[in-house]
């Protein structure tokens, strides 16, 4: 994707464009690349983006996972991923004739199964997938944890995924609309289990409800490593979707993982005017330190958890004013520290500061 940016430097960039950059420039930081700081510059950059060009000059200079940089194990027989999909069917009897037979599956691979944690009787899935000595679990035990990100529970996580930071809410206005994206990211240990990017793929592709995300996936494979998927955000035969998903598995054999990258967004209308980030964490932009004046718009928000970081966030919130208005809190806006930037004769004011209350994004 990058050298096609490189070919068309002049296009504009699309948000599914600067997502994926953004995604290449989190893979460099966890992998110690780019230190923290030039992360957070070039993120902010690619958010900015306008063409194809500007991002690539972003990522260009980035080893991306052609292929593994340490020796690779032996190949081991990997099995699909296990989980209690929340899976849409048609009709009562398939529900049924499932649930016997994933009932037989499990007794016969001796996997545990609990009607506690969302069990197959729940979801009316046709398939369920158990690798040899994993267990059955659903995604209910990050209910909660999806529910304060203001995510739908609904949104698949494998049983055994470690969160250590990277996860980023945004909301922003947009014409006529306000849109939601959020990015999470999750490894899954090989250390049990032998699971590699496909199988994670073929998990999402089972378990993601198509009345919430659809039913047309497409599926890529950019490097030997990677498996990446994109969800249609419309059903020909329902209308449209609530929400877009895409997918990047990656293989890292040096480390006996697989690394997860979700990208979710979903759009209101009518516009809202101050476009909060949605759940639990929206307080912390009400109490941020900030200057307006007049009929200034507010633009987005975003709240940025470092890889590692645990309860720690950056909170930003984008204001624009025209000359006259931003004439009149200029030194205020200096004082407080924020970042300015003009375009298209508009003064575009982003407040930013790091917080250590932001319990919400700890799973």
């Amino acid at each position: 994707m990058v050298g096609e940016w490189s070919a068309r430097p002049t296009i504009r960039a699309a948000d599914v464009d600067r997502e994926y950059a953004a995604g290449l420039l989190r893979n460099a930081s966890v992998d110690g690349q780019l230190t923290a700081e030039e992360f957070e510059q070039r993120l902010d950059q690619a958010m900015r983006a306008k063409t194809l060009g500007e991002l690539a000059g972003l990522v260009g200079d980035l080893q991306t996972p052609t292929q593994p940089r340490h020796p690779t194990a032996p190949a081991t027989q990997v099995r699909p991923l296990a989980a209690a999909p929340r899976r849409y069917t048609h009709s009562r009897g398939r529900r049924i004739a499932a649930f016997v037979a994933v009932v037989a599956a499990l007794l016969a691979a001796g996997a545990v199964l609990d009607a506690a944690d969302g069990g197959p009787q729940d979801s009316g899935s046709t398939t369920v997938y158990v690798p040899d000595r994993f267990q059955l679990a659903g995604t209910s035990a990050y209910d909660s944890n999806l529910a304060d990100l203001g995510l739908p529970s609904t949104l698949p996580i494998p049983a055994g995924a470690e969160f250590d930071g990277g996860t980023t809410i945004s909301a922003g206005n947009d014409g006529a609309r306000t849109t939601y994206r959020w990015h999470l990211e999750y490894r899954l240990s090989q250390a049990e289990t032998p699971v590699d990017a496909s199988a994670v793929a073929q998990f999402y592709r089972d378990t993601a409800h198509p009345q919430q995300f659809g039913e047309t996936v497409d599926q890529q494979q950019p490097t030997r490593a990677t498996t990446e998927l994109r969800w249609a955000d419309a059903l020909a035969s329902r209308g449209a979707a609530d929400y877009t998903l895409q997918l990047r598995a990656t293989d890292l054999p040096d480390q006996g993982a697989v690394r997860v990258e979700l990208d979710v967004t979903t759009a209101i209308q009518p516009m809202r005017r101050a476009p909060d980030v949605p759940g639990a964490l929206a307080p912390l932009l009400e109490r941020q330190n900030r200057v307006s004046a007049g009929q200034m718009r507010y633009e987005s928000s975003r709240i940025v958890q470092p890889i590692g970081g645990g309860p720690t966030c950056t909170v930003e919130q984008e204001w624009s004013a025209t000359a006259s208005e931003f004439h009149a809190i200029e030194k205020a806006v200096r004082d407080v520290g924020a970042r300015v930037v003009e375009l298209d004769d508009r003064q575009y004011i982003t407040y930013s500061e790091v917080r250590s209350d932001c319990e919400a994004l700890a799973f």
